[in-house]
């Protein structure tokens, strides 16, 4: 039908999802956080985000508390919902809350886990086929 949005099926692995399936929220304190799970081109970006900040320099020359407060910042920056969020959050670059940073990011993470558990077809132990012995 011309002018009606069609809803889109994303396709992760086995599992056929639903855009609003994508989001997520996680909890901080008595608020509510809306993230969006990200394509492989926005974490494509992201990733490039995260190489800017490092300022091109390898991932291994920086302290693992640096380049942990960099990766989480850019990976919250780009998933937060704004308007589905706090309205105090406007960027996850400007947020002095480190917590509500890593408590997000850890949130990202578990999500990610269950997306990844739904879309991996099950392999039973001892199922080595195209496996070298």
């Amino acid at each position: 039908m011309i002018g009606k949005k069609e809803e889109s099926n994303i396709r992760i692995g086995e599992s056929i999802l639903q855009e609003d399936e994508l989001e997520f929220t996680v909890k901080y304190g008595k608020e509510t956080f809306t993230l969006k799970y990200p394509s492989p081109i926005e974490r494509a970006a992201i990733e490039l985000e995260i190489s800017r900040r490092l300022g091109g320099q390898s991932r291994e020359s920086f302290p693992e508390s640096h380049l942990s407060m960099i990766e989480s910042t850019a990976y919250v920056n780009a998933l937060v919902v704004p308007e589905k969020s706090p309205e105090w959050f406007k960027s996850a670059w400007t947020c002095y809350d480190e917590e509500c940073i890593k408590t997000l990011y850890v949130g990202y993470w578990q999500f990610r886990r269950e997306i990844q558990k739904k879309s991996i077809p099950y392999k039973a132990e001892g199922d080595n086929k195209g496996s070298k012995s």
